[in-house]
């Protein structure tokens, strides 16, 4: 009998995040976790399934299973606030750390490790699942498990990198405690339904964090930055999120460092046009519909606000969903260690609003797409359709053809088929193509025949 298992399903049709949730729950010890070629973790099938079981199935984050909705209803209580694209919510905050330097190494405004020291601090959590750096020029950062303030402030900052759970899942599943964790709306969503399957997770695993996320991006992504940055020869070391006074908080560097040198750039030299377009980002990404990390305690983000993003030290908005979370803060104003201030649902909805465009209104038309090409693609809370104008769709189509052309394209280079310079050349006569169109968007008053005739092949 063949069985039918997360690596037929999910990862030959592209839609596998590489959460590493199912290679750390397989009864048979038969998946693992690898890169692909184009630097993406994916699941892999390396021994044989059980008859019947599809426990790979049943946690995955793209698979059709539980979704968002459904799960925060079991997690949350009644007497909490809602919101379509919150979820459900106790209270909304805007904030950043003013004791120590939490702020200073901190993405934003360093909340996220002051939340985590707390909870070990104040005995909530014996251990912390975060990232960290890793001293492994083909792996540059992993999951650990802090058990001291010391080891968890190894892992402060963003890592815009591939990383996976199930090293550290299987050591939750051995080690008694209390644990935290960190991460992005799928590896939560996938951690959760894990602990439906597993009596273990859910009683060891109370708290956690969520990110808010546009992308994630394949570790390609990082060499291509470094290149462009003037590293030639292999990344040692990065850290994605630096910040100058003489900058706003939006225009952050990347620094990077091999055994021959360093160099650092700015998010306006060439990261925006990489991040932005969808160059070296996750298939499945452009079927994710959560923004907020809806089953998280409580979500931290960037404060993409006109009275926040001119302060150079960076500014958190929280979307808190946990009293005890909750409490933790409020006792931090009291105390003087953080600044908050409560904030509007509205406001914070408003900060990711590009974000959520791509989530519901492109991602409607990316569900549509996949079902006229007759491609797989997972049920999602946002239905199939044609609700964006024809400006929108060629938009969604030139980007995603850049998302898969980055890959194919860098591959080559890997292979030294082509070189960086052509790479970017090809890469940036397909992003002209769009430029153009957003040109003809411009035009006032452009007459609707002819926009339906340059538009004319557009489904």
């Amino acid at each position: 009998m063949v069985e039918i298992n997360v690596v037929d399903k999910v990862v030959k049709n592209d839609i596998c995040i590489g959460c590493g949730v199912c290679a750390a729950l397989c009864p048979n010890d038969a998946l693992e976790i690898e890169f692909n070629e184009y630097g993406e973790y994916n699941s892999s099938l390396t021994g044989d399934c059980i008859e019947s079981c599809n426990l790979c199935l049943n946690v995955c984050p793209f698979y059709d299973n539980f979704n968002e909705n459904e799960l925060a209803e079991k997690r949350f209580s009644e007497d909490l606030n809602y919101d379509s694209n919150l979820g459900f919510y106790l209270n909304t905050y805007s904030g950043y750390s003013i004791s120590g330097d939490y702020r200073k190494r901190g993405a934003s405004g360093g909340l996220t490790t002051w939340l985590l020291e707390q909870l070990l601090k104040q005995n909530y959590v014996d251990y912390i699942i975060n990232v960290k750096p890793n001293k492994d020029n083909e792996k540059l950062f992993k999951y650990q498990i802090a058990d001291s303030v010391e080891t968890l402030r190894e892992g402060s900052g963003s890592a815009y990198y591939p990383i996976e759970l199930s090293e550290v899942l299987e050591k939750v599943l051995g080690q008694d405690g209390r644990y935290a964790i960190v991460g992005l709306p799928c590896f939560l969503k996938a951690v959760e339904l894990a602990k439906q399957k597993s009596n273990i997770l859910a009683k060891r695993i109370i708290f956690s964090l969520g990110l808010v996320c546009g992308q994630l991006k394949s570790k390609e992504f990082t060499n291509y930055i470094a290149q462009l940055s003037g590293i030639k020869n292999g990344v040692e070391e990065v850290s994605y999120r630096n910040k100058s006074d003489d900058q706003p908080a939006s225009n952050f560097y990347y620094y990077f460092k091999n055994k021959n040198r360093s160099s650092q750039i700015y998010w306006d030299q060439g990261i925006s046009k990489a991040w932005v377009n969808r160059w070296f980002t996750y298939n499945p990404c452009s079927y994710c519909d959560d923004t907020f990390a809806e089953l998280a305690d409580v979500t931290l983000m960037d404060a993409w606000l006109p009275e926040f993003i001119r302060d150079s030290k960076g500014t958190n908005l929280l979307v808190v969903r946990n009293k005890k979370v909750n409490n933790l803060l409020i006792k931090g104003k009291e105390n003087k260690e953080v600044w908050l201030e409560e904030i509007s649902s509205d406001k914070v909805v408003q900060s990711q609003q590009g974000v959520i465009d791509i989530k519901e209104k492109k991602l409607s038309y990316r569900l549509l797409l996949a079902n006229n090409d007759n491609r797989y693609s997972p049920k999602k809370r946002v239905s199939p359709g044609d609700n964006i104008n024809i400006f929108l769709k060629k938009e969604v189509k030139y980007r995603d053809e850049m998302q898969k052309l980055s890959k194919k394209l860098w591959k080559k280079v890997n292979d030294g088929d082509i070189t960086f310079d052509e790479f970017n050349k090809i890469m940036e006569d397909k992003l002209n193509q769009l430029r153009i169109y957003n040109k003809i968007r411009e035009i006032p008053s452009l007459p609707k025949r002819v926009i339906a005739k340059l538009f004319s092949y557009v489904k």
